[in-house]
This record gives structure tokens, sequence and C-alpha cells, in this order.
């Protein structure tokens, strides 16, 4: 039952006089103790001019999750100085000053609010959308007696929800979330909770700004239960072109259907029976018309999962030439990750032959439908099919962009192919890609293509050289510099950020063997023979693993944390305290991935059982 609202001004203004006594929060953060890869690279990319805003809002969003907001606040503030003109980036330093507030001495805590909140005021005057956004999740989150700023976060958040489509991301559960905590402020307990139901939420996850308790920021529209597994976006079928749906949401991939006066033309099945038939069901929403052809792009899991769903009794099937052969690699390769596909995941062989097979480039009609099949070995699969439609000029690629390389957990992909297959797309020069995940075709376009094959092809080439030199993947991670060209080419920048550890980790295993330079490999130890040897190291007791745990968190060595705090777990399972560490670290890393790397967030998640609704349909 939530507290009558003087009741928890009271309390807190009881925590504030507590911590002047005690001396507040004010000592310098402690500095990591290892380089984040991932956000110095963010970082490199966001100095350059002409940056993406997701680009850059996603940077803000990894310097919060890691636990290194005051770093953002220098990085954002120069950054704003070099470019005054772009507001979007005094936003992003209001919105990390705001976020640090408890960091700084209670004394000086509230004017450093104040002196936030002026940024986001001034930064609104340019009128665009991603400002008002970021001015309403802050304003959302600030206690209401000192700020009273709660309805003004409800009318910038409504605002906002009007102009949703000028937003270059969906933000449908950081909107609603931030709605339910500005009503929740107000004392509107009937709204707060309606908004916090469409935003997939059962609660408010931290009380405010000023408290020493993070306030996660789950933003995107997706989603991930042990039940259904992962969905990148809502589900729903967007007619892109006439007859032309794209049916997403409903399976980890998305399906796409052309209505033909012969019937219709399906691209991929989904990976579940129940998550085949709502698609199916979807589908039928929008046309009545017999499944007359499947056409497989690759034979992944989600890609072929759905297919008896889909089949009827004149129904052909049209695959790669080397479709079986991928078949057989997925059959043989473990499926460890329960929360990507759901609990419904076909659990024996898949076992279908296709009635036709492509081996080269070739044209098909269906009902007055021009298609071009182009077989190519993409970077997932060997079996990648490229699906071309002249009249609309729309390029349907599957899975050929997939910046993991193929499923990391399986062997296969091949970076040196995807660029054969980036210059085939070239070549082909379509209007619009659309892939087999939504994230890919807002982000892998035709735009992005040229500066991406150099990038690529540089880092391959860096990466063969730092591994014929004995320097390790992780090393590699923290050392090859960004390549030049993308200074070039701003609309790679952000596909590579997101390819590029997939890439080195892919190119870098292909080149060496099973014992590594740092001697990784040689007589391996299981994780509990590494927990005894640490807790060796520590005196044997638990208080070791938690007075490290806790220390890494504070420093936002937050992968050290979980590695750490995962082996006291295997020491002393029932110790409470190195339990809440390690999933405190995995709710961190979930925070931070949730972004830039959906897979890490599915691993995360299902690491710490963890689970996050999909969102409710609005009217807004």
């Amino acid at each position: 039952m939530r507290l009558p609202k003087i009741v928890f001004n009271l309390l807190i203004l009881l925590a504030l006089i507590g911590g002047l006594i005690l001396g507040g929060c004010s000592s310098a953060p402690l500095k990591p103790l290892a380089r984040d890869y991932t956000l110095d690279n963010f970082q490199e990319a966001g100095r350059w001019p002409n940056q993406d805003p997701v680009l850059l809002l996603s940077t803000m969003q990894l310097f919060y999750s890691t636990g290194r907001t005051q770093q953002g606040v220098r990085y954002f503030h120069s950054l704003s100085e070099t470019y005054p003109d772009r507001a979007l980036l005094k936003v992003c330093e209001g919105t990390l000053m705001a976020k640090m507030a408890y960091d700084v001495s209670l004394l000086k805590r509230i004017g450093w609010v104040n002196d936030a909140l002026k940024k986001l005021d001034e930064a609104e005057k340019d009128g665009s959308v991603e400002t008002l956004y970021l001015k309403g999740l802050v304003e959302s989150e600030l206690p209401g007696f000192l700020f009273g700023r709660a309805s003004a976060a409800i009318t910038d958040l409504n605002s906002v929800l009007l102009r949703q489509k000028e937003l270059p991301f969906e933000a449908t559960r950081g909107l609603h979330s931030a709605l339910a905590r500005a009503y929740a402020t107000l004392g509107d307990e009937e709204k707060s909770k309606t908004h916090l139901k469409i935003a997939g939420l059962s609660s408010l996850d931290g009380p405010h700004l000023l408290s020493n308790n993070r306030v996660t920021s789950f933003l995107s529209n997706a989603s991930i239960t042990s039940e259904d597994g992962y969905r990148f976006v809502k589900p729903q079928v967007i007619e892109i072109a006439n007859k032309l749906w794209v049916i997403q949401g409903y399976d980890f991939a998305n399906m796409i259907a052309w209505e033909t006066s012969e019937g219709v033309v399906l691209v991929d099945t989904g990976t579940t029976i129940p998550s085949a038939q709502k698609a199916k069901a979807a589908l039928r929403g929008v046309t009545q018309k017999p499944i007359h052809t499947i056409i497989i792009t690759h034979s992944h899991w989600d890609h072929v999962g759905g297919i008896s769903v889909f089949m009827e009794p004149t129904t052909k099937v049209i695959a790669s030439a080397l479709f079986e052969q991928e078949l057989q690699v997925v059959n043989e390769a473990p499926l460890p990750f329960k929360y990507i596909f759901g609990k419904h995941t076909k659990k024996e062989p898949y076992a279908f032959k296709p009635d036709h097979l492509v081996r080269k480039t070739e044209e098909i009609s269906i009902g007055g439908l021009q298609l071009r099949l182009i077989p190519v070995s993409g970077g997932e699969t060997a079996d990648a099919l490229i699906i071309y439609e002249g009249q609309n000029q729309i390029a349907v690629v599957g899975d050929i962009l997939m910046p993991y390389f193929g499923a990391p957990w399986a062997s296969e992909g091949s970076p040196e192919n995807l660029l054969k297959t980036i210059g085939v797309l070239r070549e082909l020069d379509a209007k619009d890609l659309i892939h087999g995940h939504d994230p890919l075709t807002r982000y892998f376009n035709r735009n992005a293509l040229p500066g991406l094959e150099k990038a690529i092809e540089e880092t391959i080439k860096k990466t063969k050289e730092m591994t014929s030199q004995g320097l390790t993947a992780a090393e590699i991670l923290r050392n090859l510099k960004l390549p030049e060209v993308l200074k070039r080419e701003p609309h790679a920048v952000l596909s590579f950020l997101v390819m590029r550890e997939g890439l080195i980790q892919r190119v870098a295993r292909e080149n060496v063997g099973y014992w590594s330079a740092d001697g990784e490999g040689i007589d391996p130890v299981t994780l509990d023979e590494m927990a005894l040897a640490v807790d060796l190291v520590g005196g044997q007791t638990a208080s070791a693993f938690i007075m490290a745990g806790e220390n890494l968190m504070n420093r936002g060595d937050t992968i050290l944390a979980a590695r750490i705090s995962r082996l006291g777990t295997l020491r002393y399972p029932e110790n409470a305290k190195i339990k809440e560490i390690y999933l405190s670290a995995l709710e961190r890393l979930r925070d931070k991935n949730h972004l830039v790397n959906p897979f890490k967030f599915m691993i995360y998640s299902e690491m710490g059982k963890k689970e996050l609704k999909p969102i409710k349909e609005t009217n807004h």
C-alpha cells in the first residue's frame, strides 16, 4: 500500500537530513578497473560531426547503466561546447546531471538538479521531440514536493505521445512508464496504474533521482518472457507497399507476405507453432487468399520453425540449394539459452524438403508478382537467399547482415562472405532492404552499405594482423580503433558499432586454435574449480566475495562484479548478499545492453530470471 503523500514527503525530508548528518555521498567515484570497450567506441563516434541522435542517446544510456554518469556529464558538456547548435547534447548533459544527483554533496544537491533542469528547459526551445522526451523523463523522476515538475512532465510526455512518429526509435514503454511515475508523484494512483499497464510493468522500479536507488530505464518496446522468448517490437502488420506486408512482433523474426492473384507468397515462417499461429491469424486479418508459396531466406530456428502452420495442400516451398547443409548445422548446434525463442521451441530436429532449390540467380512469376531470387553466402549462414521485387525496388534479405555473424553459440558465419554479399546488394541498388528483424531494417539500410563495407574490410584485415601478433579477442576489442572511414560515412556508424564485437570475435576465432596466447584453453578448468581457487585467495569467507562485488559495482565494473559474485554463489549458494550483488550486476548489464546488444540482454535476462512484459495496445 502506498504511503499518504504527506508521510512520503516527510520520509524523504528525513532521509535528506540524515544524509547531511552522515556527510552525504559527495566523495569522488572510484575509478573503474576495466575499460568498457562498448562505451569507449560509442564515445569516440559521438565526437564526430553529424552523428545520429540514436547514437548519442545510446551513449548517454551506456554512461548511466554502467555507473559512469559523472564521466558522461563531462563528455556531453565538452561536446555541447564543440557543437553549441546541437540542443540534444545539452539535453543529454542535463539528463545525466539529474541522474547523478545523489553523488553530489547534500548542500549542493538541489541546486545541482535545478542547474540540470535549466539546461533541459533551454534545450527544449529547439522544438525537437527528442529533447522534449528526455526532459519529460527527468521531470517524472523528481520528488514532487521539492521541484513540482510532475505536471510539467505529464504535459511534455503527452506532447511526445502525439508526435511519436517523429522519434527515430520506438518509445511507448519509456513514455508510459514515465507517465506512471509522474501520476504517482501527484497521487493519482488510477492513472499511474493505467500507464504502468500499458508499459508492461508491474511496479515502479525506483523512488526518485535524489535517492541511492537507481531507476532502471528499459525504454525500448522490446519484451522478453520465458514463455514466448524475445520480441523486438509489439505485434503488428505493416503494409509497406501495395499488398505487401511485414508481420512483426508475433515472433522473434519477421515474416513478409505479398498478395498475388494466385495466392500469398510468404517469406519465412517464424520459430514456434504458437507464434506462427498468431502471425497467421494476423495475416488473415489483411488477406484470405491461400498460401501459394513459402520462400525461406535461410534455415535458422526462427525462420523455419513455424512452417507446418502455413503449409496448405498446394503450398510450394523454395529455398537455397545449400538449405539442407545449413539445416544440419542448426540441428547439430546446441541451443543453450531458452529465453531467446521461448519454451515452445522445437526440441526434435527440423526435417522437411523444399520443393525447389535455388542454385543460381533466377526469376520467378507468381500471380503477376515478379521476383528475382539471388542465393548468397551471407554473414550469418551459407544458405542465404535475397528476394528482390523490382516494381517497388524492395529486397527482402533475411539475416544476411545480422551483426553476430551467425548464432553466437554455433560454429557458422563468415565475415568475408558478408563483404561479397554487401557487394551484391550495392549492385542491386534496392531502394529498401527488409530484414528478418526490425532493428536491422531500421539501421542496416542502403545508405549504410558503402561505409559499412569499407569499415568491415578494414576491421577484418587489422583483426587478422593482431591475432597473428598473439593478441586475444578481448585485447583486440579494447585496442583496435574505429575505422577512420566512418568519420565520412555517418549513416554506417551506428550499424558498425552494433556489429563490431561480433565481427572481431568471429574473425579472431577463425584465425586461432583452441590454445590462445594468454594461456586460455590450455588445461581448462571449470567454474566450480575457479570458484574454489578465488575463495582461497579471499580467505575462504563469503565476506570477501561481498566486499569485492560491492567495490566493483561502485567502480562501474559491472561485468567483473557479475563474474566474481557468480563464483561466490557457487561457493556460498545460501548467502543472500552475494546473490543480491550478482542479480544487481545482471540487472545493470540488462540495462546497458537492451538498446545496443539485444542478444546480451536476452542472456543476462535468462541468467537473472528476469522478464520484461510486452507493452499493451494504446489509442495514442
